[in-house]
Order: structure tokens, then C-alpha cells, then sequence
């Protein structure tokens, strides 16, 4: 198993740095000048002159670049264009109100999703089965700022029964954490049923129920163990999809996140903490897919033997 993560560990480093150049090269082709916004409306030629060297803007990309990957590798991600502060430091402050409000989402979308499918799939082609897919398809269609903005309306304006805009309670991270996981819940519920119904099909499930073991062992102990795997790696993808997805989201709700972070640092050419803020959510989404992997050895042994 640690040759398997050892290697995946690896290949993740081509990507990453792929990344990196991309978002690097994007931001920079990206209309407006930050060394004539961070010195203002007032400048001369002098003084914009000034700050873009002092930024190192007057350099060619490719030096930039390099010297930028340089410092992350020393722990520094830089100065933010817009606050003066440590890059670090900005991301400290958001980043764990993105990781709290995509774990709530997730917990939230894998107990119902999977719940969703499970029911499904143990009474195929029943109203409560076409009930579940028809919400499940209305889930992954929906968008998610019209989804959120729904949501507010009703529960929030209407019912007043939760805040409108966040304000770091546990109550006012529920109406965010059900938009965000929306999308995850309707995907995962019918993955479930789909890989389900397929192990439901199997010869040695058919030799169970003829043996006599009761439907709940054979649904729960044969049928939902052996499509964890699938499930495991939807869970794994959409993880990742909700810190990286949590930008609407945040912006919707006012949810002091990094989403919001980018968003504001991107209206501001703060490159910088745009730079930063994408390169750590690809770090996140790298480890996630490492951390689904030893869950496979843990569901699945077979896959450590190979």
C-alpha cells in the first residue's frame, strides 16, 4: 500500500505544478494594471513605475514565475496587493470556515445520498424509487446561487427561522451547507442505487437469498459493503468539487470563506492571494483523493494486495 501512495503522491506533483502555471499564466493575461491600482488614481508614471518594480512586475513572466515558485517552496506565498499582509495570513482566516462548511455539506450528502439510494435500490421501480431519482435529477440540474437564494427566501425571510447572512453559528451554516451539498447528495444518491442494483444482480446474492438470510443482512452486509468502493470514490471527487464549487456559495450567503476570498482578490488583481488561494484548494483536492485511496484498503482489500 505505501508504493501505491508513494506513486500516487508522485504523479500528483506534475499536476500540481501544472496548475500552478496555468492559474499563474491566466491571472496575468487577465485586463488591468495592480501596480497602477495598488498606487492609486492620483499616481504619476513615476510613482506606478516605482511600485511595479518593487512588486517585481517589471520583470518577464517567466521570471516571475520562477521566483514565485521558489518562495512556496520556502513556506511563502507572498504579500497581498490589496491588505499589505502576509498571503498566509489571509488564507489562515478563510480557509477553515471553506473546510468546516464542506465537511457539514458532505456529512449532510453522504448520510442522505446515500439513504436516498439505498431505499431506491431496495424497492426498484416503486413510486418512493421514482420519487427519489425525479428529486435526484432536480438536484444536480438546479443552480446552486438560485438553489441558495431560495432557500434564503423561504427559511430566512419568510419563516425567519435562520439567519440571513452568516455569522459563524452552527445555525447559520445550515442553509449553506444544504445549497453547497445539494448537488453531491442528488449525485450520490444515484450512484448508490445505480451500483447497487447492479451488485443486487449478482449470482452470489442470489445464492444468499437462497439460503434463506434475511433482506436486511443480504441489502446492508453483502450489497451496500460491496458498492462502497464506488460510493468512496464519488464521496472523494465531490469533496473536492465543494471546496473548490464553495465559491457561489460563500458569495451567496456572505460566508467568510476562501471562495469569497478569490472573489474579492480577483475584482482587486490581488494575484497574489488568487495565485494562492487556487494552489491550496489543488493541494486539498490531491490529498483527498490520497486519503480515498487508503480508505479503499480499508473497504477493499483486495486492492492492497494488487
Amino acid at each position: 500500500m505505501s508504493k501505491m501512495l508513494l506513486r500516487r503522491a508522485a504523479m500528483s506533483i506534475p499536476i500540481l505544478l501544472a496548475v500552478s502555471v496555468l492559474v499563474f499564466m491566466m491571472i496575468h493575461l487577465m485586463p488591468g494594471d495592480p501596480a497602477r491600482i495598488i498606487a492609486g488614481d492620483s499616481a504619476t508614471e513615476e510613482d506606478i513605475a516605482m511600485v511595479r518594480t518593487t512588486l517585481g512586475l517589471d520583470k518577464p513572466v517567466v521570471t516571475q514565475y520562477a521566483v514565485y515558485m521558489a518562495n512556496v517552496f520556502k513556506g511563502d506565498l507572498g504579500t497581498s496587493l490589496r491588505t499589505h499582509r502576509p498571503v498566509v495570513d489571509e488564507i489562515k482566516v478563510r480557509l477553515p470556515n471553506t473546510i468546516r462548511l464542506a465537511a457539514v455539506a458532505m456529512v449532510l450528502s453522504v448520510v442522505f445520498g446515500v439513504a436516498i439510494g439505498v431505499i431506491s435500490a431496495s424497492r426498484p421501480y416503486s413510486w418512493a424509487d421514482s420519487a427519489s431519482m425525479v428529486g435526484a435529477l432536480v438536484g444536480v440540474s438546479m443552480p446552486t446561487f438560485y438553489l441558495g437564494l431560495m432557500l434564503m427566501l423561504l427559511f430566512s425571510v419568510k419563516l425567519g427561522w435562520v439567519p440571513l447572512l452568516a455569522d459563524n453559528s452552527l445555525k447559520s451554516m445550515i442553509l449553506p451547507a444544504v445549497t453547497l451539498g445539494a448537488r453531491s447528495l442528488a449525485l450520490l444518491a444515484r450512484m448508490t442505487r445505480s451500483s447497487m442494483l447492479e451488485v443486487l444482480n449478482q449470482d452470489y446474492i442470489l445464492a444468499s437469498r437462497a439460503q434463506g438470510l434475511p433482506g436486511n443482512v443480504i441489502l446492508y452486509s453483502r450489497a451496500l459493503k460491496n458498492s462502497m468502493t464506488t460510493i468512496l470514490t464519488v464521496a472523494g471527487l465531490e469533496f473536492g468539487h465543494l471546496m473548490a464549487g464553495a465559491v457561489v456559495t460563500e458569495q451567496v450567503f456572505a460566508w467568510p470563506g476562501i471562495g469569497r476570498l478569490i472573489v474579492e482578490s480577483i475584482w482587486a488583481r490581488d494575484f497574489p492571494v488568487v495565485q494562492a488561494s487556487v494552489l491550496i484548494i489543488a493541494v486539498a483536492f490531491v490529498l483527498i483523493n490520497l486519503l480515498t485511496d487508503i480508505l479503499y484498503t480499508v473497504v477493499n482489500p483486495r486492492v492492497r494486495f494488487r
